[in-house]
């Protein structure tokens, strides 16, 4: 049963047509509305996804370039210990002194002849200062 509103039946009926289709009409802007976030919020949801996986990556690579740098960083901390203890390249500098003085020290004790005593003599003067110098500096 109807309430009575005190219009005709058709007037009535008229007026619950036009109220429905006032609500389906809302409705469909709803939707429409709901369909238009719905998809702007998938946008940013894939917008947030490659932001992430682009985040990984670099992530990724951070960790890697660290890793590669710690190496290294312990590479040139062994070589500086290397350096300081004289080891590495200074010992190869004091074994290749001890060569030079062994050959050429005048008081080498070899049986050699007067004129090759001398010339390494003046060889061993000649050279053995530039030695020390250098052997000096590199402490």
């Amino acid at each position: 049963m109807r309430a009575a509103t005190g219009l005709p039946p058709a007037a009535e009926l008229i007026r619950e047509r036009d109220v429905l289709l006032k609500a389906l009409a809302d409705a469909a802007e709803d939707w429409a509305r709901l369909r238009q976030e719905r998809d702007r919020l998938k946008g940013q949801l894939l917008q947030a996804e490659n932001t992430i996986a682009t985040l990984r990556a670099k992530g990724k690579q951070a960790v890697a370039d660290r890793d590669r740098w710690e190496a290294l960083a312990r590479q040139r901390a062994s070589q500086l210990v290397e350096l300081r203890e004289g080891t590495g390249c200074n010992n190869k500098f004091r074994q290749v002194k001890a060569f030079i003085g062994k050959k050429l020290h005048p008081d080498g004790g070899r049986a050699a002849g007067h004129v090759e005593q001398i010339a390494r003599l003046l060889l061993f003067k000649e050279i053995w200062p530039e030695i020390v110098r250098i052997d000096r500096g590199a402490h």
